[in-house]
């Protein structure tokens, strides 16, 4: 598994611009009782932001969320 750069300000910033922008679409997207929401931001982020420069660190901080929870 390749290591994590610390990321830079700027890049925090617009991640969590981009997390946020993603949580507030799954707010207009039905959740069932007990699903797991990561999966679905993670499947947002796959389709709708490809082209983000740090998407792989950022799939990789929520999949590292997800093992965390669990």
């Amino acid at each position: 598994m390749p290591r994590l750069k610390p990321l830079k300000p700027l890049r925090v910033r617009r991640t969590v611009y981009i997390l946020d922008s993603v949580d507030k679409a799954l707010g207009h997207t039905s959740i069932e009782v007990g699903q797991d929401k990561s999966d679905l931001v993670t499947e947002a982020l796959r389709q709708y932001l490809p082209k983000i420069s740090n998407l792989p660190v950022v799939l990789e901080l929520l999949e590292r969320d997800r093992q965390i929870a669990s």
